[in-house]
């Protein structure tokens, strides 16, 4: 019966105690003042997103058509669009000049990954773009991240204390003009976009394509690209 009394009235008694001494710590602090809460526990912040989080064998490819003589482990940074590079017992930054015109990357077991580098209309900083389809019409994937705040509030002890990152993609077409054209996501959008081409207006004729999704979209310009009047 003793045990019994424990396993039901001690949770109970602990929670009356702990308010109690909660109460007359802040009665003794804090006798006619509002009480302000904090939280000591150390959060998490995102500084990077990585396409892989493992390091991936790779070498850059030059304007003129080069390639980089060797193979360096290399891991490409979505969320601050850059390349970091581990040489010897550092790992470098490798600055996106106009000299450098894309990179590939390879797992030892698995697909190999090709990407170019762009500047996007009138931006300063070029921009880095997975090349998922090759040809007279190109399928460009531009990868992102998106940082979430964290909103935990100490006083309700609710909510998150870290940060998140969300990583995304937009998707764009290289034209057998050269020019660079995103692919908005809404259907009534895209086919406009789109509608300019006569091999993409017979595609979407009679085809439904997910605008918000890459197989769907690699099959469409797979078409354009095979595509004969």
């Amino acid at each position: 019966m003793k045990s019994l009394f424990f396993v039901l009235f001690l949770p109970i008694l602990l929670t009356a105690q702990r308010n109690t001494k909660q109460q007359a710590v802040m009665a003794d602090l804090y006798p006619t003042e509002a009480v302000e809460t904090y939280d000591l526990r150390t959060r998490t912040e995102i500084k990077r997103v990585f396409f892989n989080q493992e390091w991936l064998e790779g070498h850059l490819l030059f304007i003129d058509g080069k390639t980089s003589n060797e193979n360096f482990p290399i891991k490409y940074d979505i969320l601050n669009q850059e390349l970091n590079v581990s040489v010897g017992n550092a790992i470098y930054a490798v600055p996106l000049s106009a000299k450098t015109h894309g990179f590939i990357l390879k797992k030892v077991i698995g697909p190999e990954y090709e990407f170019r580098i762009r500047k996007i209309g009138k931006e300063v900083n070029p921009t880095i773009f997975e090349v998922a389809v090759k040809g007279k019409y190109q399928l460009f994937v531009k990868h992102y991240a998106e940082k979430i705040k964290p909103n935990y509030v100490a006083a309700l002890d609710a909510g998150t204390r870290d940060e998140k990152a969300v990583v995304k993609e937009l998707f764009y077409l290289l034209d057998n003009r050269g020019r660079l054209i995103e692919i908005p996501k809404k259907q009534k959008a895209a086919r406009e976009v789109l509608g300019e081409y006569t091999s993409a207006r017979r595609y979407l004729a009679k085809n439904k394509v997910n605008f918000k999704d890459r197989e769907s979209l690699r099959e469409l310009v797979l078409f354009m690209n095979n595509f004969q009047k």
